[in-house]
């Protein structure tokens, strides 16, 4: 049996998982991998038991006595992400964890309790600080809810997660890892004569990460608070004033900005003033 292997980044904007599958018929490694809103909005009412339709994209995790939706479809409308700097300490971090290995269930079609390895990331800028207590996080023993139609005559509906090792990352370094996947190892990208640097726009945090050659250089990257999260206030507060609607929520505003309007009805575009903020912006903080 293929060692099980699963990346999980929980990151304030959204949630991305890969994780193994089985190898194929030619003796290759198959991947498989989720990316969600990291949204986890309280469930209220439990649809499944009162006999309402269900969304397989709408995680519902039971966590200290309280139910949570998570996955593509935790919610219909608008919801916060939230944007604690204690963020991996949250019960939001927590269910996010779990909807992630419940999404590498159902696709795998196995029921799994150990994990040989659990990769886990953070921002460059918390990673020296936060990663050793992240480490304890992703050690830590969790209940994830077993997907329907793995669940045998007499099962429970949950099962106990374990992982036996744990790596944790800079975020960034993904980046770099998918880059460089489908080169030949002589490559000048894994020489330690190249320096490579992946620019990281999140949601929170916007990070750039260097390696001298996959090797990381710390000293080199790093980041600040002036993520997407921090240019969607400055539209957001623009319009409240423009239209004295008060400040939206970022995924309103979020959403605006793809569709050209909101709900209809107040039309929403990058003006001048916005792009000239942004070309100034990160001159300021880089």
């Amino acid at each position: 049996m293929a060692n099980t292997v699963i990346g999980i980044d929980v990151g304030y904007g959204n949630t991305k998982a890969v994780w193994s599958h089985s190898l194929d018929k030619a003796g290759r490694e198959r991947w498989g991998e989720t990316c969600f809103r990291s949204i986890a909005p309280l469930a209220t009412i439990d649809e499944e038991s009162m006999g309402g339709g269900t969304n397989p994209e709408r995680i519902r995790i039971e966590m200290k006595g309280k139910h949570y939706y998570a996955g593509p479809a935790a919610a219909l409308g608008i919801e916060a992400r939230g944007l604690d700097p204690n963020y991996i300490e949250s019960d939001e971090h927590e269910v996010l964890l779990r909807a992630s290995l419940y999404m590498a269930m159902r696709e795998k079609g196995e029921v799994f309790e150990e994990i040989d390895m659990l990769v886990v990331g953070l921002p460059v800028s918390g990673f020296s600080a936060r990663g050793k207590r992240l480490r304890e996080i992703a050690l830590l023993e969790r209940e994830v809810p077993i997907p329907p139609h793995l669940r045998g005559a007499g099962m429970p509906v949950t099962v106990t997660v374990r992982a036996k090792q744990v790596k944790v990352l800079p975020q960034p370094f993904g980046g770099l890892r998918y880059a460089a996947q489908t080169l030949p190892a002589t490559d000048e990208l894994f020489s330690e004569r190249a320096l490579s640097m992946v620019i990281d726009p999140g949601y929170r945090t916007f990070d750039w990460f260097v390696a001298n050659g996959m090797r990381p250089e710390m000293k080199l990257s790093g980041s600040f608070d002036g993520g997407v999260s921090s240019l969607l206030r400055q539209v957001s507060q623009k319009i409240g004033y423009d239209h004295s609607t008060g400040s939206l929520e970022f995924d309103q505003v979020e959403e605006g900005l793809l569709r050209g309007s909101i709900n209809g009805a107040i039309t929403v575009q990058a003006p001048h003033w916005f792009l000239e903020d942004l070309d100034g912006y990160f001159e300021c903080n880089a």
